[in-house]
């Protein structure tokens, strides 16, 4: 089996005028992914996005990310993988990161 592909890429941007508050709010994503099959063994995912939200009330920026590769020898998957996200909400500031390994075996 050869290698193969994959990606998407998604977004949105929404702006709401509130009539009886007379005040906008606007929302904002986007998110994306990229799959990469090496071989039949060997895997790489990547995906991330971004959000932001203004109004009142609501005032965030959030961007996460993650990489995961995954590969296999006969029946033992091995997964290893990195997770980070950034999040602003109002007065709120979490800068997170973490790294994971996970193995398992089929049946």
């Amino acid at each position: 089996m050869g290698n193969s592909f994959l990606y998407s890429l998604t977004g949105r941007n929404t702006d709401f005028f509130l009539v009886n508050e007379n005040e906008d709010q606007l929302f904002r994503d986007i998110s994306g992914k990229i799959s990469y099959k090496m071989n039949y063994n060997l895997k790489l995912d990547i995906s991330g996005g971004y959000r932001k939200q203004v109004g009142r009330g609501i005032d965030l920026d959030l961007v996460t990310l993650r990489g995961e590769v995954n590969t296999r020898f006969r029946k033992v998957y091995f997964t290893f993988g990195i997770e980070w996200f950034n999040r602003r909400f109002i007065t709120e500031k979490v800068n997170f990161a973490n790294s994971y390994f996970a193995l398992s075996r089929s049946f």
